[in-house]
């Protein structure tokens, strides 16, 4: 089973920084900007905590479109090329236990609605999505002794993951065009076994350090777990390695990552393997998706199904949300543009061509192969046209030891644009793409310097166009 950690920058408390971003706009602070402790945490009954950033705030209400939009648009770049996408919302602890909330503590009708709206307004666009919240609700009831949310930590359970994963499944039967997708997929035989008995669950309880200091200590849960077990290994990939992906994608938040199992309840409900592309971190989905389409999982194998999972809180929340990490805050549309060219599967022509020209690491021969590259290092790529945001750069790039590249935009007239873009930082050639639409008066020139490397190739440098839409 083939799982992808993306390694971003890792807080030392992911949940206070996300905290500080929705409780910055309405929360309690003290007078030298920190915020109260004991305003992070929800004490519910029954043992059960639950966290303010949870919350869905209607003051963010006029960036929901603009998220949905970019969403719907997306999702025809993905049709356009064969891939069939399912969007799925997770659902909130605070609705999903809500009978565990303090009595004073009162769901907004604003947020209560918000999932059927956002379910809604993606359907109209023709998104294909799953709704989780009424199934997982219903299992909640349903079944109290196995909670599908950890009592004292924002994610859920093996149970909830397990919630999950049938509701996608009956989503996905019930929708012709993901079982298509699904169908199109080889079948694995996956076999999961329940423990006989609940395990004490220590870690994860994040939701106990935002309590004030000297807050009795909550007693430890009781969590029941599984196995999951595969009848026999699939065919070697024709690709080979950890590097080539799987038909069926899953692209998701730390609610995806390995300790809630749902990769795994997914492979068992599906039967299907699954390749799991998730963060832990304060990224954003925006750019874990970005991410993920850079990445061989799906540049070397693109998948017919991907699942993207988005927490309820931030779905409504665009890449230029205001308050976002500045590593992660991107234009919408440069986001559009960025995503476009990699989800491309064909170069379509154009009238602009690219070439290598001699100077720092260019010395002839059509292409660079196997340089030892310093921080001073670059090598230019002229174009013979001005090229607008109807084209984007295309090549293939070995940056072994820097996993980033900076570049250098020229337009006509002489500005530049400088930004920078992650890559794999090892020792093979992975495909390299960048819009070229960064100014009105078209780039005419670009600069990459690959850092320091022990390897730096590049090769393949072309001009491709987007489709008409």
């Amino acid at each position: 089973m083939t799982t992808y950690r993306l390694l971003l920058r890792i807080l030392q408390n992911r949940l206070i920084s996300s905290t500080f971003i929705l409780l910055s706009i309405g929360g309690v602070c003290h007078p030298n900007g920190a915020l109260a402790a004991e305003s992070y945490a929800i004490v519910g009954k029954n043992d059960w905590l639950f966290v303010k950033h949870e919350i869905v705030l209607e003051a963010l209400d006029q960036d929901v479109p603009k998220a949905l939009s970019l969403i719907s648009r997306f999702n025809r770049m993905l049709a356009r090329n064969q891939i069939a996408l399912a969007f799925v919302v997770v659902p909130s602890k605070i609705e999903t236990y809500a009978e565990q909330l303090p009595d004073d503590f009162k769901v907004s009708a604003y947020m209560k609605g918000f999932n059927d709206t956002v379910l809604a307004a993606l359907r109209a666009e023709g998104v294909n999505v799953i709704d989780l919240k009424a199934p997982m609700r219903a299992a909640a009831l349903e079944n109290a002794a196995s909670p599908l949310f950890f009592r004292l930590d924002t994610h859920w359970t093996p149970s909830g993951a397990m919630a999950a994963a049938q509701a996608i499944r009956a989503g996905v039967i019930a929708n012709p065009s993901l079982k298509k997708a699904l169908d199109a997929v080889p079948a694995q035989k996956y076999k999961l076994a329940w423990a006989n008995k609940a395990q004490r669950q220590v870690k994860p309880r994040d939701i106990t350090f935002l309590l004030p200091a000297g807050t009795p200590m909550y007693p430890a849960e009781e969590i029941l777990r599984f196995k999951l077990s595969k009848d026999s290994e699939a065919p070697a990939s024709l690709f080979g390695g950890s590097t080539s992906g799987t038909d069926l994608g899953l692209v998701g938040s730390s609610f995806s990552g390995p300790g809630s199992g749902f990769a795994d309840t997914l492979r068992y409900t599906l039967q299907r393997d699954v390749m799991n592309f998730y963060v832990e971190g304060d990224a954003g989905p925006w750019a874990v998706m970005r991410a993920y389409l850079r990445d061989d999982a799906f540049q070397v194998r693109r998948p017919k199904l991907l699942i993207w999972e988005v927490p309820e809180r931030v779905v409504g929340l665009r890449p230029s949300y205001a308050f976002r990490a500045e590593r992660y805050k991107i234009d919408d549309n440069e986001w559009l543009l960025q995503v476009a060219a990699l989800v491309q599967g064909v170069c379509l022509p154009t009238n602009i061509s690219a070439k290598l020209e001699l100077g720092s690491l260019y010395q002839g021969q059509g292409q660079i192969a196997g340089k030892v590259t310093k921080e001073s290092d670059f090598v230019d790529i002229g174009l013979d046209g001005p090229a607008d945001n109807r084209s984007y750069l295309s090549a293939r790039l070995t940056t072994n030891g820097s996993k980033q590249v900076g570049i250098e935009a020229m337009e006509t007239g002489g500005s530049m644009r400088k930004f920078s873009v992650d890559v794999a930082g090892d020792e093979l050639d992975h495909i390299f793409k960048i819009p070229l639409g960064l100014s009105s008066r078209g780039v005419n020139r670009i600069r990459l310097y690959p850092g320091n490397t022990n390897s730096f190739a590049l090769s393949e440098v072309k001009v491709c166009r987007y489709p008409e839409e």
